[in-house]
């Protein structure tokens, strides 16, 4: 009689168990509105910045520009709180690219640029998120904190105006941690970014005498 209660007892506390026991997370689910406001959101942002490029001297673009980045990172800081990091199974390669875009451009919400930065960390984790996003807004950040970067895709630039390597964490290393986040080595990435820059120099109009 004592070996059945025994019993009895053993299989109530493990239905107990299995009852309290968490259920695993809901895999995420496309969500084509939020991957659509993402997009446009990011087009706004680059048209923004094109129309300062063409009117630098106009104050009222730079202020068009800097109301839209702050609307933009202010949106997506109320999206990841609510539901995390964009990532590829919900907003698709190129929703999640948008809001990469709008984060890495949320250097006047620097909290909000902060949160952007651990949620999309863990969506790189989860492999939702290409890692060479999260080494762009990483670098980002820690630039704004003064510290020395880890990937150096914030280049610096000498008098020239030449790109060249910014300080970086274990500079013998930074290859390495390039490579495996899928970025060119550093040297072929400057010399990329010089080639551009000359030929956008060569293209624009001779300074007024």
């Amino acid at each position: 009689m004592r070996c059945m209660r025994r019993a009895g007892s053993v299989v109530m506390v493990s239905l107990v168990l299995a009852c309290a026991s968490p259920r695993p997370p809901a895999p995420p689910v496309p969500d084509p509105a939020l991957r659509a406001a993402l997009i446009e959101r990011a087009a706004k942002d680059q048209a923004d910045m094109q129309a300062l490029a063409a009117h630098w001297e106009d104050s009222s673009y730079h202020r068009t520009l800097q109301a839209t980045l702050v609307a933009n990172a202010q949106w997506l800081d109320s999206v990841v709180s609510a539901r995390g990091w964009p990532g590829i199974a919900v907003a698709d390669s190129d929703g999640t690219q948008a809001a990469f875009l709008i984060a890495q451009h949320a250097d006047s919400v620097s909290a909000a640029q902060r949160r952007f930065l651990t949620a999309l960390t863990a969506a790189v984790d989860a492999h939702d998120a290409p890692p060479a996003n999260l080494a762009y807004l990483e670098d980002r950040v820690r630039r704004a904190d003064g510290r020395p970067q880890l990937y150096a895709t914030q280049p610096d630039f000498d008098k020239q105006g030449n790109a060249v390597t910014p300080p970086v964490e274990a500079p013998e290393s930074l290859d390495i941690r390039r490579v495996r986040v899928g970025l060119k080595p550093m040297a072929e990435y400057l010399a990329q970014m010089n080639a551009t820059n000359a030929q956008l120099r060569a293209m624009s109009p001779p300074p007024k005498k």
